[in-house]
């Protein structure tokens, strides 16, 4: 029954829900949050993992990165996909297509881990290691559970089963096996006048909200609050 009602939203998902976004309002933050952790070298062989309508891999391309694919489980996102002129993207399962061989030095996985539940978030992740390269990178972004509005995220979708905090990050990724793990808060991207204002107050609001959580735990560090967090980790090897 599960598996039903997600084949039932992810056929009209983008029709029915999602749309196809703002390509140029995202690319702010996917820069500052996700292209920005990713290797230096621009031949990277890198994975953008249920790629949607295709944003990333074109902004990717855009920032001179030459051998990027990305993958989607629903038909409508990869016809926007292609339809955006994003490049290599394919329709495909996940498990599937990280099982098929093919090995990358990053892959990125923004917006997907929360459609899975606890069992499913740890088999993707082991699929994901065995497809890196020795050394190779994981990206994610998902909602986080430490935010005071993540239920914004974690339930505006009813395809979301799991959402995380910082510690739950690290200790998902750590069970799979990833190493030098590091998490970080999705906070505004400044890139003008309006967005610059609203990164000095988000920064004024996380001290605040900082605060409160020392006096409450003891802890003055390592709390992160935006609805959204991004993890990175990464293969043991050379």
């Amino acid at each position: 029954m599960a598996t039903d009602f997600r084949e039932r939203l992810y056929d009209s998902y983008v029709s029915d829900f999602k749309g196809e976004g703002d390509a140029a309002r995202a690319a702010p933050d996917l820069r500052r949050h996700i292209v920005s952790r990713l290797p230096a070298d621009r031949g990277a062989r890198v994975l953008d993992l249920g790629c949607g309508p295709g944003h990333l891999v074109a902004l990717l391309g855009s920032e001179g990165y030459s051998n990027v694919v990305g993958i989607d489980t629903s038909a409508e996102q990869v016809e926007a996909a292609l339809s955006n002129g994003a490049g290599d993207v394919r329709r495909a399962d996940a498990l599937e297509f990280l099982a098929s061989g093919e090995r990358f030095d990053a892959i990125i996985a923004v917006d997907v881990l929360e459609h899975f539940d606890q069992a499913g978030v740890l088999r993707l992740l082991d699929a994901i290691g065995g497809a890196l390269r020795p050394g190779g990178m994981l990206v994610f972004r998902s909602p986080n559970a430490g935010s005071p509005f993540f239920g914004r995220y974690r339930y505006g979708d009813l395809t979301h089963g799991i959402a995380f905090t910082a510690s739950s990050a690290n200790q998902v990724l750590a069970a799979a096996g990833f190493t030098d793990v590091r998490v970080y808060p999705t906070d505004p991207a400044p890139h003008g006048p309006v967005s610059l204002a609203r990164h000095v107050l988000w920064k004024g609001v996380a001290l605040l909200l900082r605060a409160y959580l020392a006096i409450e735990t003891g802890e003055p560090r390592g709390h992160v609050l935006t609805q959204n967090l991004v993890a990175v980790g990464r293969r043991p090897g050379a």
